[in-house]
């Protein structure tokens, strides 16, 4: 099975990308033009394409029109920021372009967003979120939450293995200023414990909290 194909020349890079991924519970494998095929039961596994713009540009154009009639999306590497702009009107699928370098947030960040938007939902071990019917699942078993534990829960796995503070989530699941004082976000974190299980999110003394991905 895999969830992400790479296409680069250099082992480096998916390397790093392997690493950058299995973070996210993605299994990636490289993409071979001298051997590999595509074939129904590769691409039904996929849920991303990684594209280096140092690959063979010959290869790489011949299978995007295969990913884009599947609605796969693509997260192009690249050079430069003209190099982006090109080849975001290039691919008619869901895209994004990120500069070469570029940092692990950002990179998961692009990637996490590539996933949900194409197929509405987000996974991340055993928790899966679907962000079109607003439900949780925990082992494939319903989990109950109010919108807003669910928008909070949506912020902590857009963000897996990161310090967040509760000014962040305050902001960005609150839409409420970095600066108001409330232990909302400790009652909600406590509720979600009770759903879910302690083991998802963390405390950081006198830091905020951190989701885990539990397998």
């Amino acid at each position: 099975m895999a969830n992400c194909l790479i296409l680069t020349p250099d082992p480096d890079f998916f390397q790093r990308f392997q690493s950058e991924l299995e973070d996210l519970h993605l299994i990636c494998i490289p993409f071979d033009p001298s051997h590999a095929s595509f074939h129904e039961g590769m691409l039904s596994e996929l849920m991303l394409v990684v594209i280096d713009t140092h690959f063979q540009w010959r290869a790489a154009r011949n299978i995007l029109p295969m990913l884009e009639e599947r609605n796969l999306p693509v997260l192009f590497i690249c050079s430069s920021a003209l190099q982006q702009n090109h080849l975001l009107r290039l691919y008619y699928g869901k895209c994004d372009a990120l500069p070469f370098g570029c940092s692990s947030s950002a990179l998961k960040e692009s990637v996490i967003t590539l996933i949900e938007n194409s197929s509405g939902k987000l996974t991340l071990g055993r928790l899966e979120l679907n962000t079109v019917h607003h439900t949780v699942s925990l082992d494939g078993s319903a989990v109950p939450l109010t919108l807003q534990e669910f928008r909070l829960l949506h912020t902590l796995m857009r963000n897996p293995n990161t310090l967040m503070t509760r000014e962040d989530l305050l902001r960005k699941a609150w839409d409420c200023p970095a600066e108001c004082i409330t232990r909302t976000v400790d009652i909600h974190i406590g509720r979600l414990r009770k759903k879910l299980g302690s083991q998802w999110i963390q405390t950081i003394h006198s830091s905020g909290y951190l989701f885990n991905v539990c397998e």
